[in-house]
């Protein structure tokens, strides 16, 4: 692999979450279904969410890359390490409901998914390629935690709107990816 390809990083997170893909922790393909994004009208989220045949939908965003400390300090090298933030978006459907008991059974859903998610990016291996078996230069092939320490990506809840009927929430992970450079 030559350069920086982020496409085909973003289409092994993708493959890997729509169940494509995966070695051990797989995700089931009807979980996740990418074609969400930050920007569509709220009835577009909404019609997406709902979408029977899928729990969740999600787009993959990726952040700057900066170096990492194992880059040769020369950075005259035939590669360079770098960290990039990846950031997955998750939109979910919520049943409207006024039973306490009835909201926190789909939370507790949401959850076990995002955690079924959290384990399949953790796994050593997943994210070696796409499902076109292009390289992706992620070290290890798996994402770590948002400050590219060892730990696992985080998942969180960015906003529960039971009147929209719309559950936000968020993966938030950092790949380590070796980017092979000319030398001369």
């Amino acid at each position: 692999m030559s350069g920086y390809r982020p496409n085909v990083i973003a289409n092994a997170v993708i493959a890997l979450l729509e169940g494509v893909t995966g070695i051990v922790r797989r995700v089931p393909p009807d979980m996740f279904k990418f074609g969400a994004f930050e920007g569509q009208p709220e009835a577009a989220l909404k019609a997406f969410a709902v979408d029977t045949r899928y729990a969740h939908r999600f787009d993959v965003i990726l952040g700057d890359w900066d170096a990492h400390g194992s880059t040769p300090l020369s950075n005259t090298g035939p590669y360079r390490n770098t960290r990039l933030p990846i950031t997955i978006d998750i939109w979910t459907a919520l049943r409207s409901t006024s039973q306490a008991e009835a909201r926190r059974a789909q939370r507790e859903l949401i959850q076990a998914d995002a955690n079924t998610a959290v384990q399949a990016l953790m796994y050593r291996n997943n994210l070696n390629t796409d499902a076109n078996g292009t390289e992706t230069g992620i070290i290890s092939g798996l994402l770590m935690g948002p400050d590219a320490s060892g730990l696992h990506p985080k998942w969180s809840t960015v906003n529960e709107d039971w009147i929209a009927q719309i559950h936000r929430s968020q993966i938030v992970g950092t790949a380590l990816v070796k980017i092979h450079q000319n030398v001369s």
